[in-house]
């Protein structure tokens, strides 16, 4: 990319699309996150009145602010998942990329075996490009990822059953130093190369 105006289109787009995820993550920390800890907090207040009163009710509360508790942890916890998958770091592409499949309840295959560890941008990037091919299909829709290393490289093509937008599967996918191709006459078809000298 030598074109100065392409560049600065590019860092454009990064930037736009850094303040959207932005303000997504502070939409579920105000949406949900912190609407859980108010309910809780009312729940812990009413049960701490009925503990001189109404034992029974007030033991019920507790319960009931215990389901709470563990339904905004459960949120957290996919909050956190969508920030960064830990499982990524801790086991690696092919468990990150299969449990994007079951998080997702989409209908996806995932072919990735023989797979090391690659730099973090490349593991992220096709992370998150599979992820978005997952978040983009409807409800009759599939995908499959195949992902193996050849020729110096780790290789990447995606088939979906849904069109996959081609300036954010771009940017993830140069931003972590690959080429991206999109099948000629087809929008829900890709395969990317990162070079791994």
């Amino acid at each position: 990319m030598e074109d100065p105006a392409e560049l600065q289109m590019v860092r454009s787009r990064l930037v736009t699309a850094a303040v959207e995820e932005r303000r997504r993550v502070e939409r579920a920390l105000h949406d949900g996150v912190q609407q859980d800890l108010i309910g809780i907090s009312v729940r812990l207040q009413l049960a701490r009145n009925l503990v001189a009163t109404a034992p029974d009710e007030a033991l019920v509360s507790l319960d009931e602010a215990q389901q709470e508790v563990r339904r905004a942890l459960d949120r957290v916890r996919a909050l956190a998942s969508d920030i960064y998958p830990a499982i990524l770091e801790a086991r690696g592409l092919p468990d990150a990329l299969r449990q994007a499949v079951r998080v997702s309840g989409a209908a996806a295959s995932v072919d990735a075996v023989e797979l090391g560890r690659y730099p973090a941008g490349v593991e992220v990037a096709v992370f998150f490009l599979w992820r978005g091919v997952l978040d983009g299909l409807g409800p009759d829709a599939d995908a499959r990822i195949r992902v193996w290393e050849e020729d110096a490289a780790l290789q990447v093509r995606i088939e979906a059953g849904a069109p996959i937008d081609p300036l954010r599967a771009d940017d993830l996918v140069e931003g972590a130093g690959g080429t991206l191709t999109m099948r000629p006459g087809s929008d829900s078809s890709l395969e990317a190369v990162f070079p791994l000298a």
